[in-house]
């Protein structure tokens, strides 16, 4: 009973240090994106509205983060099988990006800029997701 009880207290241990590394990570990154992205708005050309800004980044990171969470919780039982969990929670999170860049579309006019930084920002967290989960698996191979 020792033992047992001794192993899940590290498993636990383990996953916290993980969601806090996790965590930080996509805190440090969204404040990146966050700043630059709010600097190149301050350009004319890339103007965008403060009531328009925000959503981008939020919906971004909820989404993206979530994911990823579920990713870090699934890694160690399904480690085979983590590429095509990323894939399947890839494409969910784009067709709930897309839903949400429908709705906000078809209630606005002249989005084009918006849909432009949105999709820019989308990548962004993207590539942030799938070099997470490369290394994620390279550690786990090591």
């Amino acid at each position: 009973m020792g033992l047992f009880s001794s192993s899940l207290m590290r498993l636990k241990n383990y996953n916290m240090t993980d969601l806090t590394t996790l965590s930080l990570k996509y805190l440090f990154f969204a404040l990146c994106v966050v700043f630059s992205h709010y600097l190149l708005t301050t350009i004319e050309v890339f103007y965008i509205s403060t009531n328009l800004f925000y959503p981008i980044h939020i919906i971004n990171f909820s989404v993206s983060f979530f994911c990823t969470l579920i990713i870090l919780l699934l890694i160690k039982s399904l480690k085979n099988k983590i590429g095509f969990i990323f894939l399947i929670l890839s494409i969910i999170k784009f067709f709930v990006v897309i839903a949400y860049l429908g709705y906000v579309i078809i209630n606005n006019t002249k989005v084009e800029v918006f849909a432009i930084h949105f999709v820019c920002v989308y990548f962004l967290y993207l590539f942030f997701d799938v070099k997470w989960t490369v290394n994620k698996i390279n550690t786990l191979n090591t």
